[in-house]
Protein backbone atom coordinates (compact mmCIF):
# COMPACT_ATOMS: atom_id res chain seq x y z
CA UNK A 1 0.00 0.00 0.00
CA UNK A 2 2.83 2.42 0.83
CA UNK A 3 4.54 1.72 -2.49
CA UNK A 4 1.41 2.47 -4.53
CA UNK A 5 0.69 5.60 -2.50
CA UNK A 6 4.20 6.93 -3.07
CA UNK A 7 4.03 6.04 -6.77
CA UNK A 8 0.92 8.24 -7.12
CA UNK A 9 2.99 11.30 -6.20
CA UNK A 10 5.92 10.23 -8.43
CA UNK A 11 8.17 9.03 -5.60
CA UNK A 12 9.92 5.69 -5.82
CA UNK A 13 9.83 3.97 -2.42
CA UNK A 14 12.72 1.54 -2.72
CA UNK A 15 13.09 0.45 0.88
CA UNK A 16 11.88 1.22 4.38
CA UNK A 17 12.41 -0.14 7.86
CA UNK A 18 10.48 -0.18 11.11
CA UNK A 19 11.14 -0.98 14.73
CA UNK A 20 7.64 -2.45 15.08
CA UNK A 21 7.56 -6.25 15.02
CA UNK A 22 3.88 -6.14 14.04
CA UNK A 23 4.56 -4.02 10.96
CA UNK A 24 7.48 -6.24 9.96
CA UNK A 25 5.26 -9.33 9.97
CA UNK A 26 2.57 -7.51 7.99
CA UNK A 27 5.04 -6.40 5.33
CA UNK A 28 6.72 -9.72 4.59
CA UNK A 29 4.86 -9.82 1.29
CA UNK A 30 6.03 -6.33 0.31
CA UNK A 31 9.40 -6.32 -1.42
CA UNK A 32 10.29 -2.84 -0.14
CA UNK A 33 10.52 -3.81 3.52
CA UNK A 34 14.14 -3.82 4.73
CA UNK A 35 14.69 -6.92 6.85
CA UNK A 36 18.20 -5.97 7.98
CA UNK A 37 18.69 -5.67 11.72
CA UNK A 38 20.60 -2.38 11.43
CA UNK A 39 19.87 0.23 8.81
CA UNK A 40 21.76 3.38 7.92
CA UNK A 41 19.82 6.52 8.85
CA UNK A 42 21.85 9.42 7.42
CA UNK A 43 25.04 8.80 9.39
CA UNK A 44 23.78 7.12 12.54
CA UNK A 45 22.65 3.50 12.30
CA UNK A 46 19.35 2.30 13.72
CA UNK A 47 19.13 -1.15 15.28
CA UNK A 48 15.52 -2.03 14.46
CA UNK A 49 15.37 -5.00 16.85
CA UNK A 50 16.71 -3.23 19.95
CA UNK A 51 15.32 0.20 18.89
CA UNK A 52 18.69 1.86 19.48
CA UNK A 53 20.83 4.36 17.61
CA UNK A 54 24.52 3.62 17.08
CA UNK A 55 27.28 5.22 15.06
CA UNK A 56 29.50 3.27 12.69
CA UNK A 57 32.90 2.54 14.18
CA UNK A 58 36.00 3.54 12.29
CA UNK A 59 39.49 2.19 12.40
CA UNK A 60 42.62 4.31 12.33
CA UNK A 61 43.49 3.05 8.85
CA UNK A 62 40.25 4.51 7.46
CA UNK A 63 41.65 8.04 7.61
CA UNK A 64 45.28 7.94 8.72
CA UNK A 65 47.22 5.38 6.74
CA UNK A 66 50.72 6.61 7.56
CA UNK A 67 50.64 9.99 9.31
CA UNK A 68 48.23 12.62 10.53
CA UNK A 69 47.76 15.31 7.91
CA UNK A 70 45.52 18.35 7.50
CA UNK A 71 43.60 16.47 4.79
CA UNK A 72 43.09 13.46 7.07
CA UNK A 73 41.81 15.55 9.97
CA UNK A 74 39.40 17.46 7.74
CA UNK A 75 38.22 14.28 6.00
CA UNK A 76 37.53 12.51 9.29
CA UNK A 77 35.74 15.49 10.85
CA UNK A 78 33.61 16.14 7.75
CA UNK A 79 32.61 12.45 7.60
CA UNK A 80 30.89 12.71 11.00
CA UNK A 81 27.26 13.34 10.14
CA UNK A 82 25.33 13.72 13.36
CA UNK A 83 21.96 15.35 12.60
CA UNK A 84 20.71 15.07 16.20
CA UNK A 85 23.91 16.41 17.72
CA UNK A 86 24.46 13.38 19.92
CA UNK A 87 28.22 13.57 19.40
CA UNK A 88 28.37 17.38 19.70
CA UNK A 89 30.37 17.61 22.95
CA UNK A 90 33.25 15.74 21.32
CA UNK A 91 32.72 16.79 17.69
CA UNK A 92 32.99 20.48 18.59
CA UNK A 93 36.55 19.91 19.81
CA UNK A 94 37.55 18.72 16.33
CA UNK A 95 35.84 21.72 14.73
CA UNK A 96 37.67 24.10 17.08
CA UNK A 97 41.01 22.46 16.27
CA UNK A 98 40.35 22.88 12.55
CA UNK A 99 38.88 26.37 12.43
CA UNK A 100 40.42 28.24 15.33
CA UNK A 101 43.50 26.40 16.47
CA UNK A 102 46.80 26.12 14.70
CA UNK A 103 45.73 23.79 11.88
CA UNK A 104 45.28 26.76 9.55
CA UNK A 105 47.94 28.91 11.20
CA UNK A 106 50.64 26.23 10.74
CA UNK A 107 50.41 26.71 6.97
CA UNK A 108 51.39 23.13 6.33
CA UNK A 109 50.45 21.50 3.03
CA UNK A 110 47.39 19.26 2.78
CA UNK A 111 49.38 16.00 2.73
CA UNK A 112 52.27 17.06 4.93
CA UNK A 113 52.27 15.70 8.52
CA UNK A 114 51.02 18.23 11.07
CA UNK A 115 53.19 19.56 13.89
CA UNK A 116 53.68 17.38 17.00
CA UNK A 117 51.56 19.76 19.14
CA UNK A 118 48.57 19.47 16.78
CA UNK A 119 49.20 15.74 16.45
CA UNK A 120 48.91 15.33 20.23
CA UNK A 121 45.72 17.41 20.36
CA UNK A 122 44.20 15.48 17.47
CA UNK A 123 45.11 12.10 18.98
CA UNK A 124 43.19 12.98 22.13
CA UNK A 125 40.16 14.20 20.14
CA UNK A 126 40.31 11.16 17.86
CA UNK A 127 40.30 8.76 20.82
CA UNK A 128 37.30 10.55 22.31
CA UNK A 129 35.42 10.41 19.00
CA UNK A 130 36.14 6.70 18.57
CA UNK A 131 35.07 5.84 22.13
CA UNK A 132 31.83 7.84 21.98
CA UNK A 133 30.88 6.18 18.68
CA UNK A 134 30.49 2.86 20.49
CA UNK A 135 27.70 4.32 22.64
CA UNK A 136 24.22 2.83 22.27
CA UNK A 137 21.39 5.36 22.48
CA UNK A 138 17.79 4.34 22.99
CA UNK A 139 15.62 5.87 20.27
CA UNK A 140 12.59 6.06 22.54
CA UNK A 141 13.26 8.68 25.21
CA UNK A 142 11.11 6.93 27.86
CA UNK A 143 7.69 5.40 28.36
CA UNK A 144 5.05 8.05 28.90
CA UNK A 145 1.76 7.52 30.69
CA UNK A 146 -1.06 9.84 29.56
CA UNK A 147 -1.10 11.88 32.77
CA UNK A 148 2.66 12.28 33.15
CA UNK A 149 3.77 15.90 32.68
CA UNK A 150 6.53 16.36 30.11
CA UNK A 151 9.01 19.22 30.36
CA UNK A 152 11.43 20.63 27.83
CA UNK A 153 14.68 22.06 29.22
CA UNK A 154 17.05 24.00 26.96
CA UNK A 155 20.56 24.99 28.00
CA UNK A 156 22.87 27.32 26.11
CA UNK A 157 26.49 28.24 26.67
CA UNK A 158 29.20 30.13 24.85
CA UNK A 159 32.92 30.70 24.97
CA UNK A 160 35.39 32.61 22.83
CA UNK A 161 35.79 29.50 20.66
CA UNK A 162 32.28 28.10 20.25
CA UNK A 163 28.69 28.17 21.42
CA UNK A 164 26.13 25.45 21.81
CA UNK A 165 22.66 24.53 22.93
CA UNK A 166 21.15 21.30 24.19
CA UNK A 167 17.48 20.39 24.59
CA UNK A 168 16.46 17.75 27.12
CA UNK A 169 13.07 16.13 27.61
CA UNK A 170 12.10 15.33 31.20
CA UNK A 171 9.26 13.14 32.42
CA UNK A 172 9.04 12.41 36.16
CA UNK A 173 12.43 10.92 37.06
CA UNK A 174 13.71 10.32 33.50
CA UNK A 175 15.64 12.82 31.42
CA UNK A 176 16.91 12.32 27.86
CA UNK A 177 18.92 14.44 25.47
CA UNK A 178 16.66 15.27 22.53
CA UNK A 179 18.95 17.37 20.34
CA UNK A 180 22.02 19.58 20.55
CA UNK A 181 23.79 22.03 18.28
CA UNK A 182 27.19 23.65 18.27
CA UNK A 183 28.75 26.41 16.22
CA UNK A 184 32.41 27.36 15.99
Amino acid sequence: EATSLMRQVALNLRSWATTSAILRTLTNTDQTSNSARTVNALGPRCDTDADQITFPTLTTTDHFAESITKRGILKFTAALFDPMGLLSPVHVKAKILIQIQKLWLDQCDWDQPVSPAICNQWSSIYQDLCSVRSTLIKRLFFDVVDNDPIQLHVFCDASASAYGAAAYIKCKHHTSLAISRTKV
